[in-house]
C-alpha cells in the first residue's frame, strides 16, 4: 500500500464512496482531541484520496466500439440476365420449365452428416433470407403478365391512325382499411407509457441544478467540519444530509458566494443545533435520570416532529446540586469553542428549573455561558423562591396570614432525625414579626408556629409534626411535595 491509501486502510484506488466509509471508520480510532497530529495526517490523506478517487471518476471513459465485419453481399446477376430481364420473360419457356422441372431428390443418409455444411451453417442461415427475397422478387404471376400482353397487342391494333387512348394502369389490391379503433387504442396506450416517461425525465432534469448544488454545499461541509457529509434528497424546497459520524440527518440551503476570507460560507445550515442538542442529552445521560432535558419550541411548549429546539430546559433538585451546574459550566465553554460552534453560532436559550419551576434564563446572544451567576443564583435564592411559590400557591397563605401582607426569610437548613429540611420564615410586613416557620425537603412541607418547633425535637414529636393538618395539594408534579402539606 501507498499514501493516502494505507492511511485510511485502502488496499489501492477507491471510490469516492469506499474512501468516505474508510474514513468514517478510522475517525472512530482516531479522536481530534486524544491525537491532534494523527487527526491532521488522517484528514490529509483523506482530502487526497477523496481529490484522487474524483480525478479517477471523472476520467472513465466507455468501452471501445467494436464494429462487426459487413455482410457480404449478394451476388450480381451476370449481363445475360440483366438483357433476359430488359427484353422480358418468355411465358412459353417458364411454363414448360415449370411443367418439367424434376421433383426434388431425398439426401441420402451420408449427406446429412456433411461437416463442411455443418461449419458453413451460420453463414448459410444469414444468407437464406435473402435468396427467399430474392425469389419472392423473381416469382411472377403468369395471369397478370399475360393479361397485360394482350392489352398491349390491342393497343397496337387500334383503328383509325388516331392517338392511341392512354394505357390504363393495372389496378393494384386494395390496401386494407384502417380501423379507427385501432388507431385510438394505440395513440391512448402510447400516453399511457409514455407520458410518465416524459413526466419523469423533464423531474429529473428541472432537479438537475439542485442536486448539482447540494452536492457542492455536501463538499463545503465536509471541508468546514471535518468529517464525511452524505447527500440523502434535494429539490427545490428542501435539500438533507446525513452525518454518519453522529447519526444525524440535518438540512443545508444555498447562501450567496464562498469567501472564507469575508467569513462567507456559500450556504446555511441548521447542523450546528443539531450538534448542540446532541452534546447536552450526551451530557445529561451521563449524569443520570435525576437530570432532565427539555427541548422546547420559542413558546416553551415540547416540540412537534419537524421542529428544531429553541429552548433548552434543564431541570434539578431544588438544593445540593453546585457540583452538576459547575460541569454544565465547563461543558458549556467546551462546546462554545468548537469549530462547528464557531463557524454556525447556533441561536438557543438555557432555561434553568427547579423541579420544573424556572429561575434563570441563559441566550445564546448574551456572551459566554454565566456559569457562577447561576450557581450563586441556585445557591442564595432558589430555595427560598421554591417554598415561597408553594406557600402562595396553597390555602397556607390564608390560613397563616389572612390578608396580611408577608414575606419569607431564609434560615438555612435543619436536620430532624436524618431528613434535611430548608427551614424558612415567615414574617409579617406590617409588624417584622415571624409569624410561621416552614420546612421543605421535597417530600413534606410542613407550617408550624416558632413556639412548638425544637431543633432537637425528640422523634415522637417529629411523628406528631408530620402528622398535622392536611392541605390539599393543588398539583402532583414537583416542586409541589410528593407525600403532602401539614399545618399545626
Amino acid at each position: 500500500m501507498s499514501w493516502p491509501w494505507d492511511d485510511l486502510g485502502l488496499d489501492g484506488p477507491s471510490s469516492l464512496n469506499e474512501v468516505r466509509r474508510a474514513y468514517a471508520q478510522r475517525l472512530k480510532d482516531v479522536h481530534p482531541e486524544e491525537d491532534p497530529e494523527g487527526f491532521q495526517q488522517l484528514h490529509a490523506a483523506y482530502q487526497k484520496a477523496r481529490q484522487l478517487a474524483r480525478q479517477a471518476q471523472r476520467g472513465e471513459s466507455s468501452a471501445p466500439w467494436n464494429p462487426q465485419p459487413p455482410r457480404p453481399r449478394p451476388a450480381q446477376p451476370d449481363q445475360a440476365s440483366a438483357q433476359e430481364e430488359a427484353s422480358g420473360p418468355d411465358f412459353t419457356a417458364l411454363l414448360e420449365q415449370e411443367s418439367t422441372q424434376a421433383p426434388p431428390q431425398p439426401e441420402s443418409p451420408e449427406s446429412k452428416f456433411d461437416f463442411d455444411d455443418l461449419l458453413n451453417q451460420p453463414q448459410a442461415q444469414e444468407e437464406a433470407p435473402r435468396e427467399q427475397q430474392k425469389q419472392q422478387d423473381e416469382s411472377w404471376d403468369f395471369q397478370r403478365l399475360l393479361h397485360e400482353e394482350a392489352a398491349q397487342k390491342a393497343d397496337t391494333k387500334h383503328p383509325g391512325g388516331g392517338q392511341k387512348p392512354p394505357k390504363q394502369q393495372a389496378k393494384q389490391p386494395r390496401s386494407r382499411q384502417r380501423r379507427p379503433g385501432l388507431v385510438i387504442l394505440a395513440v391512448v396506450l402510447g400516453i399511457f407509457f409514455l407520458l410518465p416517461a416524459a413526466i419523469g425525465l423533464g423531474v429529473y432534469l428541472s432537479g438537475l441544478s439542485d442536486r448539482q448544488s447540494a452536492n457542492r454545499i455536501s463538499q463545503y461541509i465536509e471541508e468546514d467540519l471535518g468529517y464525511p457529509v452524505e447527500l440523502q434528497y434535494a429539490d427545490q424546497s428542501q435539500m438533507l444530509f446525513y452525518l454518519p459520524s453522529h447519526h444525524k440527518s440535518f438540512t443545508a440551503w444555498p447562501e450567496g458566494e464562498r469567501d472564507l476570507s469575508q467569513g462567507k460560507l456559500g450556504y446555511g445550515t441548521d447542523l450546528g443545533s443539531h450538534l448542540l442538542t446532541y452534546a447536552l442529552q450526551t451530557f445529561c445521560d451521563e449524569w443520570g435520570y435525576d437530570y432532565e432535558l427539555k427541548l422546547l419550541n420559542e413558546d416553551g411548549d415540547y416540540l412537534s416532529a419537524d421542529e428544531l429546539p429553541a429552548i433548552y430546559g434543564i431541570s434539578t433538585n431544588f438544593m445540593g446540586e453546585s457540583e452538576f451546574l459547575t460541569a454544565l459550566w465547563e461543558e458549556m465553554d467546551r462546546l462554545s469553542q468548537e469549530n462547528w460552534y464557531v463557524l454556525w453560532q447556533p441561536t438557543y436559550q438555557v432555561q434553568m428549573e427547579a423541579w420544573n419551576m424556572p429561575y434563570f434564563t441563559y441566550r445564546s446572544s448574551d456572551g459566554p455561558f454565566p456559569g457562577a451567576e447561576i450557581i450563586s443564583h441556585y445557591e442564595e435564592k432558589v430555595p427560598l423562591e421554591v417554598v415561597t411559590y408553594l406557600v402562595e400557591g396553597c390555602d397556607l397563605r390564608e390560613l397563616d396570614f389572612g390578608d396580611r401582607a408577608f414575606h419569607l426569610e431564609d434560615l438555612g437548613s435543619v436536620t430532624l432525625h436524618e431528613e434535611s429540611y430548608v427551614l424558612m420564615a415567615g414574617v409579617e410586613d406590617a409588624t417584622g414579626q415571624t409569624t410561621r416557620l416552614y420546612l421543605y425537603n421535597g417530600s413534606y412541607l410542613v407550617s408550624v408556629p416558632p413556639s412548638e418547633f425544637d431543633p432537637n425535637m425528640a422523634h415522637i414529636d417529629y411523628v406528631h409534626l408530620l402528622m398535622g393538618d392536611r392541605i390539599p395539594t393543588p398539583e402532583y408534579d414537583l416542586p409541589w411535595p410528593r407525600i403532602g402539606i401539614c399545618r399545626n
